[in-house]
């Protein structure tokens, strides 16, 4: 799969086949116009939502690093 830019927004790509970028749900094809499934958003909000997560996860274990850092000067 590789990585294409439609319209300003990255997207993985295998053949004509469209996935959300980095992760396997397909959201529509692509031979010049992008075409998105009808389903497309349900897919989109359970990787935005995942992501998230994710995120917040990852941005309150740095919070928590960068603290202790702070107190061991």
């Amino acid at each position: 799969m590789k990585t294409m830019t439609i319209q300003g927004v990255p997207f993985s790509v295998s053949g004509e086949a469209v996935y959300i970028y980095g992760t396997n749900f397909q959201i529509g094809t692509y031979n010049g116009t992008l075409t998105l499934n009808h389903e497309w958003e349900s897919h989109a909000q359970g990787c935005l939502a995942e992501y998230r997560t994710k995120l917040d996860a990852a941005t309150k274990a740095a919070l928590a690093k960068a603290a202790e850092l702070q107190l061991q000067q």
